[in-house]
């Protein structure tokens, strides 16, 4: 008898246990996929056998009629391949976000919009110290200062901080970028020097004006004269207001004022006479201020009778004595053994 081919032979092992079911002898499948396990060699590793659910699709694929399963099989083509999950960017839904690179660094993208919003937070008189310190830190790190607006803004944020080291250090670094510092940036510093009661840097800051050509002016004197004052610096703050009247600069009141309570700080009386009775002659009247600074020059000498006599003084020139200033008075005829 002659064999058949061998194709015909393989397509008949493939489907016989397949189709065995189907014809009754559901035991043939079994006995044999036992059959092909056991004439494996145990030597194989588990990996290296085939796996049951393996096994299993690969009767189930014999088991297909080949029509229908060309048919599939063209149909498959036709489709092309399944579709790729579509990622946010492409999706409708996430077309109007943005999605950053995490390569990109925070430094390549200084847009005016966090410039703006950084100074604006500056502005805030409700923000912590700890979020300031880090609104400037931001500012300065990204290099967003650029005009002298925005570096009058962190003075003055670092003033109320009290932060004077650091606002010499953003003057040094506003030279060296090749902003020159202008008479209100100068301003802006010196009155974070007298927060801090620095009067020796805040006589530096006016010979380093005088040095670049930029001109003092009454305010830059005014707070320089103040940071001695609350130093207790008397003679640098007379010193300050004669180099004000040498350099043509008029004084105002509030430089005399300055002056006054400096001497008066420390007990200076005569010095804060002197100034007061000169000040019509710069074309200025005293005010409360000037009544308080003096009365408290006459508690700290023990001159009882001079501070009840400006006091009166005061109600001749039309002034209201304050509470500070009858506080300044009992205060002196306390000291006098007058109370």
């Amino acid at each position: 008898s002659s064999q058949p081919p061998a194709s015909e032979g393989l397509r008949s092992g493939l489907l016989a246990p397949a189709m065995a079911p189907a014809s009754g002898s559901g035991q043939a499948c079994v006995e044999c996929g036992q059959a092909q396990e056991a004439e494996l060699p145990r030597e194989l590793s588990r990996r290296a056998r085939p796996q049951p659910r393996r096994l299993h699709y690969m009767l189930l694929a014999s088991a297909v009629p080949a029509g229908l399963l060309g048919s599939t099989v063209a149909l498959a083509q036709r489709r092309g391949p399944p579709p790729k999950p579509s990622s946010p960017s492409s999706s409708p839904r996430y077309s109007q976000l943005r999605f950053k690179v995490p390569k990109q660094s925070w430094r390549e993208k200084e847009s005016d919009v966090d410039k703006y919003d950084l100074l604006r937070d500056l502005r805030n008189p409700d923000l912590k110290r700890n979020v300031l310190m880090e609104r400037v830190a931001a500012l300065q790190q990204r290099r967003m200062l650029t005009t002298h607006k925005d570096y009058t803004i962190v003075f003055k944020v670092l003033g109320k901080l009290g932060l004077w080291r650091e606002a010499l250090g953003l003057l040094v670094e506003m030279q060296r970028k090749g902003l020159q510092p202008n008479v209100v940036s100068y301003n802006a510093v010196m009155s974070v020097l007298s927060r801090s009661r620095q009067y020796g840097e805040a006589i530096k800051l006016i010979r380093e004006m005088w040095d670049d050509d930029c001109r003092p002016d009454v305010i830059t004197y005014s707070t320089a004269i103040s940071a001695c004052e609350k130093a207790g610096r008397w003679s640098e703050a007379l010193q300050l207001l004669n180099e004000m009247d040498a350099a043509g600069i008029r004084p105002d009141r509030i430089a005399y004022n300055a002056a006054i309570s400096a001497c008066a700080r420390c007990g200076k009386f005569q010095e804060a006479l002197g100034l007061m009775k000169a000040m019509p002659s710069k074309g200025l009247l005293p005010d409360v201020i000037t009544f308080n600074a003096m009365i408290n020059a006459c508690a700290k000498s023990g001159r009882w009778q001079e501070g009840l006599q400006l006091i009166k003084t005061m109600r001749e020139d039309g002034l209201e004595p304050e509470t500070i200033t009858y506080s300044a008075a009992i205060n002196a005829c306390e000291k006098a053994g007058q109370g």
